[in-house]
């Protein structure tokens, strides 16, 4: 192909680290010429950078109402309570259970502690009651937390696919609450995206959740 040039992409945590290396791939089989430089933060960071046209496009797990911003959806996953498989927890819990747990979650402005908490209002839990003993702004990090044993976490289900493969964690049904979430693109509703930008952002529509090995 003759498309070249470089794409600049602002993504929040999971679509940064689990999603971007898999499409960035297979879309330089098509367009070898392209080059990426990934910006990874938080979706509160990501919005502002778009709102303030620093970057282009960005890739954020949450929306925000904001009337400078453009959102098109491209990958499905689910929000799932995370344990380590050393832990003797039932399989299933309630909902007033959670209340019990030691939880580790992301940092606010964080698209997946965003959609936690619109589940938790949504289902009537209560998130001041909730016992939070740690946040972390990297998922990794809170990897490690759960394997140290400092409690369990709610989390992207395509951020813990490998360990829940391998057995190192498991996940924990809660009774009554199914947490489905989306990852977005976003731009700048007056941005006009450069026809290497528009290729991706297709080619992401697209092949959203046949790119992404699970």
């Amino acid at each position: 192909s003759n498309v070249d040039g470089e794409i600049v992409i602002g993504a929040s945590n999971i679509p940064g680290i689990y999603l971007l290396p898999s499409f960035i791939m297979s879309f330089k089989k098509i367009y070898m010429n392209v080059d990426f430089s990934v910006k990874i933060s938080d979706s509160q960071d990501i919005y502002e950078k778009i709102i303030n046209q620093e970057i282009i496009l960005g890739l954020v797990g949450s929306v925000i109402n904001d009337d400078f911003i453009k959102y098109e959806p491209f990958f499905g996953d689910r929000l799932i309570l995370v344990a380590s498989t050393k832990s003797d927890f039932p399989q299933e819990i309630s909902k007033n259970s959670l209340y019990n747990l030691p939880l580790i979650l992301r940092e606010r402005g964080s698209g997946t502690r965003m959609e936690t908490e619109m589940f938790f209002r949504k289902h009537r839990i209560d998130i001041n009651k909730i016992n939070v003993v740690s946040t972390f702004s990297s998922t990794e990090a809170i990897k490690e937390a759960i394997k140290a044993g400092m409690g369990f976490s709610i989390m992207s289900e395509i951020s813990v696919r490998d360990e829940i493969k391998t057995g190192l964690f498991r996940e924990i049904m809660i009774n009554g609450l199914k947490m489905e979430r989306i990852f977005y693109i976003v731009q700048h509703v007056k941005r006009t995206l450069p026809n290497r930008y528009s290729l991706f952002k297709d080619y992401l529509i697209k092949n959203g959740q046949k790119v992404v090995k699970r």
